[in-house]
C-alpha cells in the first residue's frame, strides 16, 4: 500500500470514530470498503413476507391500536396486520407531516391542527388547535412539537386539554417516547433533548458531535437511536448514533451503509438501502440477516405487530417483513 493511501485511510478511520464526539464504542455495519476483510455471508431472504397494494402517494406509516396506518395524499388507510388487507379508508385527511397511534386513538398533525381519530370507525373525534410538525404517544400522553415556537406541547389524550408547554429549541424537531422519557431531536442544534414526563421540562441536552442529523430517531432496546451523516475526506458516511438514556451521552456509533431510514423492532435495528433491508444486532452491530427489496428509496418505515412495515417512494406497495424469518 502506498504511504499516501495509508495516511488517507487512517484519517478516515479517525474521523469516523469521532463522528459522534462522545462515543465509547464504534461498530461498522454493512458492506465493507474494498480494503477491508471479506464480509461474512449472512442469511438472505429473497423477498419480503408480504406485498400489500395500497396505491401511490404514501408518505408516512405508523403502527398502533392493533393496526398499521398509512398517510396517503388526502386519506388515511388502516391495514389489518392479521390479514394484510386494507380494512378502512378515511378520506379528507389533509397530507400531513406526522402520525402516531396509541392511547385509544390515531393522531394526525396537519400543521395548524392535531386530529384525533377513532381507530375503529375513522371518525374525527377532535380537532385540537395545536400547531405541530411531529407527534408522538408515550407516558400516558400525546406530545406535539412546534418548531416555529420551539415548544413541545403535552396533551391529555382523553380530554384534549394541554397539560404542559415545554420550551425546547426553535428548530425542526423529531419526537419519540420511551426509556422513561420523551426525546426531541433538534436538527439545527445537532442535539437530543430529554424531557422528564414527571417534571414536564428538559432535563438534559445531549450533543451529537460532528455531522448533521438525517432526521430519523427511534427509542428502545436500551437506547435512543438517531440517524446522522458525517462528511469525510473519502465521502459522506451515514451513521446510527446511540444515546444512553441513563447517563445522557453517546455511547455507540454504528457506521452504516444505508439511506438514513431505520426502525427498531424484534430485538433488532433495521436499516434500509435502495436494494435491501438489513437486520442488525443491537448489541454487536453485526448484520444477521438481509431482505432483498429492490424498490429504491424508502419514504418511511415502522415496526410493530411482529413485523417491519415499509412504504417506498414512487411505489404503490406496503411491504411487510416479519421479525421471525420463514422456516427453512
Amino acid at each position: 500500500m502506498k504511504p499516501g493511501t495509508l495516511i488517507l485511510l487512517l484519517l478516515a478511520t479517525t474521523l469516523l470514530a469521532g463522528c459522534a464526539g462522545l462515543s465509547d464504542q464504534t461498530i461498522t455495519v454493512g458492506p465493507p470498503p474494498p480494503y477491508a476483510p471479506k464480509e461474512i455471508v449472512v442469511p438472505t431472504r429473497a423477498m419480503p413476507d408480504a406485498a400489500i397494494h395500497i396505491g401511490p402517494g404514501a408518505t408516512r406509516v405508523a403502527v398502533g391500536e392493533s393496526a398499521v396506518w398509512i398517510l396517503q395524499a388526502d386519506r388515511l388507510l388502516k391495514i389489518d396486520p392479521q390479514s394484510n388487507q386494507v380494512q378502512m379508508i378515511v378520506s379528507k385527511i389533509r397530507s400531513s407531516s406526522s402520525i402516531a397511534a396509541g392511547e385509544g386513538a390515531v393522531w394526525v398533525s396537519d400543521r395548524s391542527r392535531l386530529l384525533k381519530l377513532d381507530p375503529q370507525t375513522g371518525r374525527v373525534l377532535a380537532r385540537l388547535p395545536v400547531a405541530c410538525d411531529n407527534v408522538a404517544v408515550g407516558a400516558g400522553s400525546v406530545w406535539a412539537a412546534n418548531p416555529g415556537k420551539g415548544t413541545v406541547v403535552r396533551i391529555d389524550p382523553r380530554t384534549g386539554l394541554t397539560l404542559a408547554t415545554i420550551e425546547v429549541d426553535r428548530t425542526p424537531m423529531v419526537l419519540a417516547a420511551g426509556e422513561g422519557a420523551v426525546w426531541v431531536l433538534c436538527w439545527e442544534t445537532n442535539a437530543v433533548c430529554q424531557i422528564d414526563p414527571d417534571l414536564n421540562r428538559v432535563v438534559a441536552k445531549v450533543p451529537l458531535g460532528v455531522g448533521i442529523p438525517i432526521g430519523g430517531m427511534a427509542v428502545g432496546e436500551g437506547g435512543v437511536w438517531i440517524s446522522k451523516q458525517a462528511q469525510l475526506p473519502l465521502g459522506a458516511v451515514n451513521a446510527l448514533v446511540v444515546v444512553d438514556p441513563r447517563n445522557q451521552r453517546v455511547t455507540k456509533v454504528f457506521k452504516t451503509w444505508f439511506d438514513g431510514a431505520f426502525a427498531l423492532g424484534g430485538g433488532a435495528v433495521w436499516v434500509a438501502t435502495p436494494d435491501q433491508v438489513a437486520r442488525v444486532d443491537v448489541a454487536s452491530g453485526r448484520v444477521v440477516e438481509k431482505v432483498l427489496v429492490p424498490v429504491g428509496e424508502y419514504a418511511d418505515l415502522a415496526a410493530g405487530e411482529d413485523a417491519l412495515w415499509l412504504i417506498c417512494d414512487r411505489s404503490d406497495t406496503l411491504w411487510r417483513i416479519n421479525y421471525a424469518p420463514p422456516a427453512p
